[in-house]
């Protein structure tokens, strides 16, 4: 179990970007589904969590650039 809930920790913002995801996804499933117009605040929390998907999306890919490129640096001055 111990094991377990490491590796959760270890790729815990993959974790919360797929969690995200399907909140957007059902979310835009109510929205679609409803039988009256979508509100509001069903747009405004629909555009809120994309915003974070798209700056979590970005910052996982910054931050594998990072590690590869010190991968890099540390094979070259060996």
């Amino acid at each position: 179990m111990k094991q377990f809930l490491k590796k959760l920790y270890e790729h815990i913002e993959i974790i919360l970007l797929v969690c995200l995801s399907v909140s957007f996804l059902l979310g835009v499933y109510t929205m679609i589904n409803r039988t009256g117009d979508p509100t509001t605040m069903d747009y405004v929390a629909q555009a809120i969590i994309g915003t974070i998907i798209i700056g979590d999306v970005l910052f996982l890919i910054r931050e594998r650039k990072k590690k590869i490129e010190s991968e890099i640096k540390s094979i070259c001055t060996r």
